[in-house]
C-alpha cells in the first residue's frame, strides 16, 4: 500500500479507521524512553480503541532490549557511585543502587513499564498463534519470497516475518490497514508489496500524518508560528534549548590512525529555527486536552574544544586539540498550552535525541610544537 493511500485512509469518515504499529528498531532509535519524547505521544490514541496495535514478536524483542539495557544502566549506577566514594569522601554515606533504583528485578520493572505504556495507549497486542500458518511460512522460507530476502542468511528473519504476517492477518481481520513505523528494509518492502499495510521510516512523520484529520490542528500550528515569528529571536524557548543542549551527551564522530581518549568541551551559544521563515521548521504531532506538541527543527552554533589523547599497545603517542565552532542540526518536542491564544506558553520543551554528534573528519598527534633536534630513544 503506497503513503498517498494510507493518508486517504486517515483522513476520510467522521472515526479512525487506521491503525499504527512501531517496529522494535523505532523504540530502540528512541533509547526506549516510554514516558517522554515522541513514544510519549502514542497515548493521543487512547481513547480510540485498536489503533496502537503491537506484535507480540516486538512486544518480546522490546522487552528483551528494554531488560538489557536496565541491567547495563544499574551496573553504570553501581560503578559511578563507586567511584564517587574511591575520590570524594563526601560521598562515603551516598546511597547504594538498591536505594536509588528499589529491589525489583529489571525484568519485572521493564514488564511493568511497557504493560503500563501500552494501557496508556489503549494498545492491542497482536498474538502470532492462530494468524501464522507454518507451512506459509516455510513455503515463504524457502522460495524464498516476502518477507524474506532473496539472498543472504534469511534465517534471523523468522521473527520480522512471523511479526508481519501476524500484523497482515489482524488487518484484514478488522478491515482496517495498518501503518507501520519502521526503518527496516524487509518491513518496508512487506508493506509496499501489501494491501492492508503501509509504511513511513519515522516516528514523529507518521503522528504528523494523524494530525491531518482535524483542521484545527494546523490552524494552531499556524498561529503559533505568527507568535513565533514575531517574537523572532527573543522566544525564550530559544535560550531553554540551548540550556538543554548544553546538559545533553556529546560524542565524537572521528576517524584516527589509533586508539584515542577524548574529552569534549561544548558551549552551545546561540540556538535558531532551521526554516525561515518559521512555519517550514514547525510540524505537529499531538493535541490532545488543549496543548499542541509540534516537533521542531533547530540549529545550534556551538563552541568546541576537543582534547584526544591517541596510544597504541599501552603506548602514550601524544594527543592534539582542536579547538573550532560547530553547527549541529537538531530537533525538539515543545507543548504549548491554550495555543490559541495571544501568548506562547511553552510548558515542556524536550529534545528529540539526547546524544548529539560531532563531526572532526580525521585526527592525528600534533608535534608541531616539539624541538626538532630533540632526539627520542
Amino acid at each position: 500500500m503506497k503513503k498517498s493511500d494510507i493518508e486517504r485512509h486517515i483522513l476520510e469518515g467522521p472515526t479512525l479507521k487506521v491503525a499504527i504499529s512501531v517496529d522494535t528498531c523505532i523504540y530502540q532509535q528512541h533509547g526506549f524512553r516510554l514516558e517522554s519524547g515522541q513514544l510519549r505521544h502514542l497515548e493521543q490514541f487512547s481513547g480510540t480503541p485498536g489503533v496502537v496495535v503491537m506484535s507480540d514478536v516486538v512486544q518480546h524483542e522490546v522487552l528483551a532490549h528494554m531488560v538489557n539495557e536496565a541491567v547495563k544502566a544499574k551496573s553504570k549506577l553501581k560503578g559511578a557511585l563507586e567511584d564517587a566514594r574511591d575520590h570524594w569522601p563526601t560521598a562515603a554515606g551516598a546511597p547504594t543502587p538498591s536505594d536509588i533504583l528499589g529491589t525489583e528485578t529489571a525484568e519485572v520493572v521493564t514488564a511493568g513499564r511497557l504493560d503500563a505504556f501500552l494501557c496508556r495507549c489503549g494498545g492491542e497486542v497482536i498474538n502470532a498463534s492462530g494468524r501464522v500458518d507454518i507451512a506459509d511460512l516455510m513455503k515463504r522460507y524457502f522460495q524464498p519470497s516476502l518477507p524474506f530476502e532473496r539472498s543472504g542468511d534469511k534465517k534471523h528473519e523468522f521473527p520480522d516475518a512471523v511479526a508481519l504476517i501476524a500484523l497482515e492477518s489482524w488487518a484484514e481481520e478488522h478491515n482496517k490497514p495498518i501503518l507501520l513505523v519502521s526503518n527496516d528494509r524487509g518491513w518496508q518492502a512487506f508493506a509496499e508489496a501489501s494491501n492492508r499495510l503501509s509504511w513511513v521510516a519515522e516516528l514523529g512523520e507518521a503522528l504528523e500524518l494523524f494530525q491531518k484529520r482535524d483542521a484545527t490542528r494546523t490552524q494552531l500550528v499556524a498561529h503559533v508560528t505568527a507568535l513565533l515569528e514575531a517574537e523572532a529571536e527573543s522566544w525564550g524557548g530559544l535560550r531553554e534549548l540551548a540550556s538543554l543542549l548544553n546538559s545533553t551527551m556529546w560524542v565524537e564522530d572521528a576517524s584516527a590512525m589509533f586508539d584515542y581518549e577524548v574529552d569534549l568541551q561544548v558551549d552551545v551559544t546561540e540556538v535558531k529555527f532551521v526554516d525561515d521563515p518559521v512555519q517550514g521548521s514547525l510540524r505537529a504531532i499531538d493535541y490532545s486536552n488543549g496543548a499542541l506538541t509540534v516537533i521542531g527543527k533547530f540549529e545550534a552554533t556551538a563552541s568546541v574544544e576537543a582534547t584526544f589523547d591517541f596510544v597504541m599497545d599501552g603506548v602514550d603517542l601524544g594527543g592534539c586539540v582542536v579547538s573550532e565552532g560547530k553547527t549541529v542540526n537538531f530537533e525538539a518536542l515543545i507543548t504549548f498550552e491554550e495555543p490559541g491564544g495571544n501568548e506562547l506558553q511553552a510548558v515542556d520543551i524536550e529534545l528529540v535525541r539526547r546524544t548529539h554528534k560531532l563531526d572532526f573528519g580525521h585526527i592525528e598527534p600534533d608535534y608541531s610544537d616539539e624541538d626538532p633536534t630533540f632526539e627520542k630513544y
